[in-house]
């Protein structure tokens, strides 16, 4: 179920999923991980893998680029 919605928001390619999806990262299982950078990763075109750390910080800074 978690994977299915990580899939969801990444495939609506909606900006104002970013956070929700960064927020995932947290998540324990591998598959929704890996779905979750898949999706960040088209969404964004940014790469820092699953260090969650600096997708927050990342986000922290550039999300009103995003959320206009």
């Amino acid at each position: 179920m978690r994977e299915a919605s990580a899939y969801a928001l990444g495939e609506i390619k909606d900006q104002r999923a970013i956070e929700a999806l960064i927020l995932i990262l947290n998540d324990s299982h591998f598959n929704v991980k890996d779905a979750v950078i898949r999706f960040l990763r088209k969404i964004t075109g940014i790469h820092f893998d699953y260090n969650i750390n600096k997708w927050i910080e990342w986000w922290e800074k550039n999300k009103y680029k995003f959320l206009k």
